[in-house]
């Protein structure tokens, strides 16, 4: 059986970090170089960062640049987003040593450009990212670049992700985004049984029992997660992904878990 992965997330606009609610208010979290350095101080699985600063302020040929500094320090594997249109800014993240980037909006406007970056840097290399909101009975699309609902049913983005090439799917809470009180098992469920590449769930996390209670319910539904993202509490909290590790460890879940930390 696979380990699952605890994977904090940064969302970075300019030179700082930010977090809010369900996409909305953000608050500056500090200032991003030094919050990276403590994560790379604990040897954690895995990173992912988004730059949500705004497309029409950063000239798209130097939207990237800052990942260069990130890179000369870090060792941690990276996942790289935030408004990625073009193979060619795929392929700088990724000269720059990212190992994934994270594709958004374009799953949903431009998919061939899922299949494009298949085509040059494979399919590992890809994270296809949905928001999720609920609808009625349904969850749909949230285009967070743009503040909206789209109406496109996540199961159709999830088997357009696997169809052109992505090789994992992210996806994340709208509802629960930022909000600390658990993952949303209604959304597991929901699209669950409709994924067959490697899952990560994002948004809702506020303790350890969280992190817990969604491994659980997702395997109660046989839906195989490899992966669990969090923001808020890691950076509004004294959790860290070590004690998350250590907690699921001790409960005899497979994690990516370095015993010295226990």
């Amino acid at each position: 059986m696979l380990k699952i992965r605890i994977i904090p997330t940064i969302l970075k606009k300019s030179a700082v970090v930010v977090k809010g609610k369900k996409f909305s208010k953000s608050r500056v979290v500090g200032p991003l170089l030094p919050i990276l350095r403590v994560y790379q101080s604990r040897d954690i699985d895995e990173l992912v960062i988004i730059d949500v600063s705004p497309i029409n302020k950063i000239n798209s040929s130097k939207r990237y640049d800052w990942l260069s500094q990130v890179t000369s320090f870090t060792t941690m594997p990276l996942s790289v987003g935030g408004g990625i249109q073009t193979v060619e800014q795929a392929s700088k993240i990724i000269e720059l040593g990212a190992d994934k980037v994270i594709l958004n909006n374009a799953i949903i406007n431009k998919k061939s450009l899922i299949k494009d970056i298949a085509n040059k840097h494979g399919s590992q290399s890809i994270i296809s990212s949905i928001d999720a909101v609920k609808v009625g009975n349904s969850f749909v699309a949230y285009d967070s670049w743009n503040n909206k609902i789209t109406g496109v049913d996540v199961i159709d983005l999830i088997k357009t992700s696997e169809e052109y090439g992505s090789g994992e799917i992210l996806i994340t809470s709208f509802d629960k985004e930022g909000c600390q009180m658990g993952f949303d098992e209604d959304l597991v469920d929901y699209f669950g049984s409709h994924v067959n590449l490697p899952l990560i769930i994002n948004g809702g996390a506020g303790n350890k029992e969280d992190f817990l209670s969604i491994i659980n319910y997702a395997n109660s539904k046989k839906i195989n997660v490899q992966g669990l993202a969090a923001g808020a509490c890691f950076h509004f909290t004294s959790l860290t992904p070590f004690e998350v590790s250590g907690y699921l460890y001790g409960a005899n879940i497979p994690v990516r878990h370095n015993k010295k930390y226990i």
